[in-house]
């Protein structure tokens, strides 16, 4: 085994250009599997994350009626039984105008339970807190601060729909998805504060629970709760789940587009290295005539070239991991996505073109059979 190795190994240094265009197909067959592969798992991982990172286990029951108002009583009643809530929260957002630019407000119950607070300067404010106290985040400051406005604690602010008066500056906070705006720049209001400026109740709730793979449980405990109390209310619940489950959907069906690509580069470069082994037999027939003449079998003729194209494809092959994995750091550091090594893909890719090396060498290796050795001996 190590003699064919190291003949296969003189054979492509002396063709190493058909036998790099004959393995071109593999190559590409290689890094759309571990690109592919790679990428759908870090955007799978990066979901997950962002959700952790965005409320971590929590999601919002939005009641899509603004003048209902959610009554404390009611809301016990609705969480009472329903397993692996940990908290429940009204929530009220809405937008305010400063001069010509828009600021996100939300008004939350317990905000200091739900978040991780890092107080800047100032201070904060209790829930009941009836003065038209706001908290604003470290992103908001610096928007605001940058625009020309006054943020100097507990001066006033003058927005479209009333007065307001910074007590504090707290660090930027993660909110769950379909809370605010999406972005950081976000002012904590009480909810008397925000009932007074905007004239309506909280029309949310957030809610947290203890693990995600029971959120879809939860949701449906919840709207059914909300139905029987609220019949004529409609709600809006989005479970954290979902988004992994619709990012799961999209990477599959990429997934499967990478894979019959990779089957047609890997058909057309199956062709392209049994036409180069049948050269190459064409080319060699005076050698293989001699290896025979010197006692090897056709048998063992044929496992030197199905061992020179193995060694091909998997050289091919290691080629085309290593580009996948470069494309993918690129990718991942353009995108913001933590690089996830799959070594099992890679693993499966090396396999994968070594089959495709064997399946292309055995039309190939038949046709030593048909070497005319005798005539060839003489010269003929």
């Amino acid at each position: 085994m190590k003699l064919m190795v190291y003949e296969a190994c003189k054979q492509f240094r002396s063709r190493w250009v058909s036998a790099l265009f004959s393995a071109l197909g593999i190559m590409v067959a290689s890094i759309s599997m571990v690109v592919v592969s790679h990428v759908s798992s870090m955007y799978i991982q990066n979901v997950i994350d962002t959700i952790m990172i965005n409320g971590g286990l929590s999601f919002v029951v939005h009641l899509q009626n603004p003048d209902y108002p959610l009554n404390p009583d009611e809301l016990d009643l609705v969480f009472a039984d329903i397993p692996h809530v940990t908290s429940y929260n009204p929530l009220s957002d809405g937008n305010t105008s400063i001069g010509k630019d828009n600021i996100s407000v939300l008004a939350i119950s317990d905000y200091d339970k739900l978040f991780d607070i890092e107080l800047i300067s100032g201070q904060t404010f209790s829930e009941q807190d009836i003065y038209p106290h706001v908290i604003l985040t470290k992103s908001l400051e610096k928007c605001l601060k940058d625009k020309g406005y006054d943020t100097t604690l507990n001066t006033p602010i003058f927005t479209n729909d009333g007065v307001l008066s910074a007590i504090g500056v707290i660090e930027d906070i993660k909110l769950p998805q379909g809370v605010g705006n999406g972005s950081d720049q976000v002012a904590l209001l009480s909810h008397h504060t925000f009932s007074t400026l905007f004239k309506r109740s909280p029309s949310k709730v957030i809610v947290t629970i203890d693990d995600i793979e029971f959120s879809d449980e939860v949701v449906l405990n919840i709207q059914g709760k909300f139905q029987q109390l609220y019949p004529q209310v409609p709600i809006h619940t989005m479970s954290p789940k979902l988004f992994i489950d619709i990012t799961t959907s999209i990477t599959d069906t990429s997934h499967l587009v990478s894979i019959i690509l990779m089957a047609v580069c890997a058909v057309l470069g199956g062709i392209g290295i049994m036409n180069m082994i049948i050269a190459n037999i064409n080319e060699r027939k005076s050698e293989l005539a001699l290896r025979v003449a010197f006692g090897a079998s056709m048998n063992e003729i044929r496992n030197m070239l199905v061992t020179e194209t193995c060694i091909l494809c998997l050289s091919a092959g290691l080629v085309g991991v290593a580009v996948g994995l470069g494309i993918t750091m690129i990718i991942a550091s353009m995108a913001g996505l933590t690089l996830v090594i799959q070594w099992a893909t890679l693993i499966k890719s090396l396999v994968f073109c070594t089959f495709v090396g064997v399946a292309a060498s055995q039309y190939p290796s038949h046709l030593v059979k048909r070497i005319p050795v005798a005539y060839l001996l003489k010269g003929e």
